[in-house]
């Protein structure tokens, strides 16, 4: 099985990730094994607050870099202010994992 520690990346660098959806469950795994592996990680959520929670746990878990970002990928709005806090905080973004779906709200 492949390992954080078998990881490398190219470039002087390591990577700014963002990945969708990443307060828990699949996308919360994905960024925490790209942290453990160098990568800088912004963890985003619909729920600005849970992105942060996720965050603050994963750096204090060890020598990890996350940050949070609000983000609704079925909000175009939302995902230009994510893109642009993401430029505006690491210059660069190398990966994007998309986690998050979009689903159809329903009409009541």
């Amino acid at each position: 099985m492949v390992g954080p520690a078998d990881v490398t990346w190219p470039g002087e660098l390591p990577p700014t990730c963002l990945v969708s959806g990443a307060s828990g469950g699949l996308g919360r795994a994905v960024a925490e094994q790209l942290a453990r592996a160098g990568a800088t990680v912004v963890i985003t959520s619909r729920d600005p607050g849970r992105a942060a929670a996720t965050a603050i746990e994963l750096a204090g878990a060890g020598d990890i870099r996350a940050m949070p970002a609000g983000l609704d990928v079925a909000d175009a709005n939302s995902v230009d202010a994510a893109a642009r806090a993401v430029a505006d905080l690491t210059g660069r973004l190398d990966v994007l994992v998309n986690n998050a779906a979009a689903r159809r709200r329903r009409r009541r």
